[in-house]
């Protein structure tokens, strides 16, 4: 038994004629439709038995040998569930050498799934559900954030003001430190200064 699907199989009878003048081009619907050919019948016109009728396929262009008749002895040959994609062209060639008209009847069915007419509208509205359960997901999983009191507000803020208060009076402590030692460095200078003059003048008496 095959997988439960969720809408029923259908299957629609497909029958069509080839023969060796031109290739018989089948397309087969969009998905979920496929086309299998189950059977094949030679009928042929005018040609001596025995001579043989090849049955040839492929996607596009028959290139691959799929039957392969002999009149009057092979005319029927069963193909087993041959089986072509969604959306595909399908092309089928009959060729042979003999003399006389030949013919190939196919048969087969359109194999797909039964959807409903709103089936294209419901799966866009779940697509768009899916996508809002997955932000009120996220959302619910994002931590909250506690809300801080007004009390430990104004405290925190005290505290950021003491702060500040703090290292303006640093600051304030070290440009008194360097006022004040630049002063020291002032006075120095001073007395070197006047250092210098009196012993200039004792050394001018002296002259005299």
């Amino acid at each position: 038994m095959g997988p439960d699907l969720p809408f029923p199989v259908r299957r629609v009878f497909f029958g069509e004629t080839v023969d060796t003048k031109a290739p018989l081009v089948v397309p087969v619907p969009e998905a979920p439709w496929r086309l299998c050919v189950t059977q094949a019948v030679l009928v042929s016109e005018g040609m001596p038995e025995g001579t043989r009728v090849i049955l040839k396929c492929g996607l596009g262009t028959a290139t691959t040998i799929v039957g392969h008749f002999r009149v009057g002895a092979v005319e029927t040959i069963t193909l087993c569930g041959l089986e072509f994609p969604s959306e595909s062209d399908v092309a089928i060639a009959l060729s042979t050498k003999g003399k006389g008209k030949a013919e190939v009847h196919l048969a087969g069915f359109f194999e797909g799934l039964e959807l409903p007419d709103d089936y294209e509208e419901s799966s866009d509205s779940d697509g768009e559900e899916d996508e809002d359960q997955d932000d009120d997901d996220d959302e619910e999983d994002a931590p909250a954030q506690e809300p801080v009191k007004p009390g430990k507000k104004r405290a925190a803020e005290k505290m950021m003001q003491d702060d500040e208060g703090d290292d303006d009076d640093e600051d304030d402590e070290e440009m008194d430190e360097q006022d004040s030692e630049e002063g020291d460095d002032d006075e120095d200078d001073d007395e070197d200064d006047d250092g210098e003059a009196e012993d200039q003048d004792e050394s001018e008496e002296e002259e005299e």
